[in-house]
């Protein structure tokens, strides 16, 4: 009985190591090939011929915890927990079911493997000049069962120097088609007037309106419901603007990653958007007279430029500022450049 509540019922998967006993330095398990992953963790050197690599876990996969008691047909060992419930009711007194323990535990794998690709893809944008992360990037952008966070768009306006406008443009055309997604189901639930849902009545619309039941999109919408804490929240009931007040659509992307380049005067990625802009017919306008942002924005350019002109030595951008990965350019003519191409989305 100690064992199996001490093994398993009471164990913290989250907390399972994985560790490389290796002997050589090259080869597929090598360890050259072990510390340039991105989910290597750290080694240990024993001798010429003995290394301890220790990774970070890519998935974690948690059981459910069920057992018996004299006093009840089932009871249920809740998530992350030690407290057992009579199987059919949780601690708000909901309704589950077996089915909504595999479910959550299904999305729970899919959040911890997501949070990997994730981290994948933006080693991917910031160290694209090699051929390993350029391949990354085309599996990762071509995968499925994968959705696009909305700040790797804003990741990218940092640190995608390097990045094609081909990769840009698959990135936005991602983001684009969950904002349809989003916009159907919202739009579904106004028609079928239901004000709350839980992922049981999101799964039932999504099958009589054949919408895609992709179990990635499935989980964002389940986020974007419950707030993002999907713990134990299969069950629950959630009001259906939620959806909308936390989904990020994609003009909201390209309106912060716009002003984010301008502001650091980095044409090199501004020219990079607007040119991904144009192939994928998207319309963003920079309108200053509107735009409390976009206002100041273009004082801070005129600024620069202007005290760059009367006072060729003066230093531009940040003379003292907040720390930051990345500055201000220091260049007249960058601040030009990015006042042109500013001037050909203005409204």
């Amino acid at each position: 009985m100690i064992n199996a509540i001490y093994g398993k019922c009471m164990e913290n998967v989250r907390k399972h190591r994985d560790i490389h006993l290796v002997t050589k330095w090259d080869g597929r398990w090598g360890v050259r090939s072990l510390i340039s992953k991105p989910n290597f963790h750290s080694s240990v050197v024993f001798d010429e011929d003995m290394v301890i690599v220790e990774m970070n876990k890519l998935e974690i996969f948690k059981q459910s915890k069920i057992v018996l008691s004299p006093y009840d047909d089932k009871r249920m060992l809740s998530f992350d927990s030690t407290d057992t419930r009579p199987w059919g009711c949780d601690s708000k007194g909901c309704n589950i079911t077996m089915m909504d323990v595999g479910l959550q535990i299904a999305l729970e794998a899919q959040q911890a493997k997501e949070k990997v690709y994730e981290k994948y893809l933006k080693n991917a944008i910031r160290f694209n000049v090699t051929d390993s992360a350029k391949e990354t990037l085309a599996f990762l952008l071509k995968k499925e069962n994968f959705v696009v966070p909305s700040d790797i768009i804003s990741f990218a306006a940092l640190y995608g120097n390097k990045l094609r406008v081909d990769d840009l443009c698959q990135l936005l055309d991602k983001r684009r088609s969950l904002d349809n997604y989003v916009n159907n189901i919202v739009s579904v639930c106004k028609t079928e007037k239901c004000e709350s849902i839980n992922l049981n009545k999101l799964d039932d619309i999504l099958v009589l309106h054949s919408l895609e039941r992709n179990i990635s999109f499935k989980l964002y919408i389940l986020k974007l419901l419950s707030n993002f804490n999907i713990i134990n929240a299969c069950h629950l009931n959630y009001p259906v603007q939620n959806i909308l007040k936390n989904h990020k659509d994609i003009k909201s992307c390209i309106d912060e990653c716009i002003c984010n380049a301008s502001y650091l005067a980095d044409v090199q990625i501004l020219k990079k958007f607007i040119t991904a802009l144009i192939c994928r017919n998207i319309c963003f306008k920079f309108n200053p007279s509107e735009n409390e942002k976009h206002a100041e924005i273009l004082l801070w350019i005129q600024k620069n430029i202007s005290k760059g002109t009367h006072h060729p030595d003066a230093v531009l951008g940040w003379t003292s500022g907040p720390d930051s990965a990345k500055w201000p350019s220091t260049n007249l003519e960058d601040y030009k450049e990015t006042l042109s191409y500013l001037m050909l989305i203005t409204h």
